[in-house]
């Protein structure tokens, strides 16, 4: 059987109030303010309550046997008091027909901030939960592109700049053969990465390469001056992209308004032998 009531809790310490309706599987006096302690979005006051229910009174102001009769009443009491803007109540807004309403509700500049998130910092589990929710998870080409999007413009500033030069020091930058994904790991790390098949980026000052990897870096700096239309169209590569062809690395950039890496993110690209005109 479920219990439909309507109920209030007032702080004996503040004296304010707070009016809401709830449905339970047990009776309202084994249940408010022992099992449920508010639906309110204030933390501060639920917080309190939950800690210490000596130092408020609750009231269960009347059950109901459908849950559509207790919101009306809740309805009628959070009209009667504007709970929204009447600062003797917990309550940020007013229950209507179709939802709550924060109509004509004033908000501090503190609670702006705090609903900002502006400052906020995420505890070290809540950033291991956010990573093991995004590890393995594939973007589709509109996500990606949003996302490059969005970044656009936005410029990192010294200080942030010098946390992430910090975060780098000791670690080690691994690049996928395939997809040209860059990684920054852990130095104990790079043998596990380089059995998988990535390839190993770091070099120490003063030593000499061979002469296969300075092929390597040679054919890696051309391709990547080529995505990036560094090269005159004369010396570039045609590619087709999407089953179109274009003259240049350049030419594709322009007609799809991205960088040559977000082109080769987002789109499958592929060389051709013999040059053709730019489309149009």
């Amino acid at each position: 059987m479920k219990h439909h009531y309507v109920y209030r809790v007032t702080s004996l310490t503040k004296n304010k109030h707070y009016y809401g309706s709830r449905t339970s599987i047990v009776p309202p006096k084994e249940d408010l303010g022992i099992k449920y302690f508010t639906s309110s979005t204030d933390r501060e006051f639920r917080n309190g309550f939950k800690s210490s229910p000596h130092n408020y009174k609750v009231k269960v102001v009347s059950t109901f046997k459908t849950r559509e009769e207790a919101m009306l009443l809740e309805i009628r009491l959070h009209a009667r008091f504007d709970v929204g803007k009447n600062s003797n109540f917990y309550n940020k807004s007013k229950q209507i027909t179709s939802g709550f309403s924060t109509e004509g509700t004033y908000l501090s500049d503190e609670h702006k901030l705090k609903i900002s998130g502006i400052g906020r910092k995420h505890t070290d589990e809540a950033r291991s939960r956010i990573s093991k929710a995004n590890k393995g998870k594939i973007r589709t080409d509109e996500a990606r592109l949003n996302i490059s999007e969005a970044h656009k413009g936005i410029k990192a500033s010294d200080e942030t700049r010098s946390k992430m030069s910090k975060a780098r020091i000791g670690k080690k930058i691994v690049v996928h053969p395939k997809t040209r994904e860059i990684k920054h790991i852990q130095a104990e790390e790079l043998s596990k990465w380089l059995e998988e098949g990535w390839e190993n980026t770091n070099y120490s000052k003063g030593s000499k390469r061979t002469d296969e990897t300075k092929i390597k870096i040679s054919k890696g700096l051309s391709e990547y001056n080529i995505r990036n239309g560094v090269l005159p169209p004369s010396k570039a590569t045609p590619v087709i992209v999407e089953g179109k062809t274009y003259s240049t690395v350049k030419a594709a950039c322009e007609y799809y308004k991205l960088t040559g890496y977000r082109l080769y993110k987002l789109y499958r690209v592929e060389k051709v032998k013999e040059k053709v005109g730019t489309l149009k």
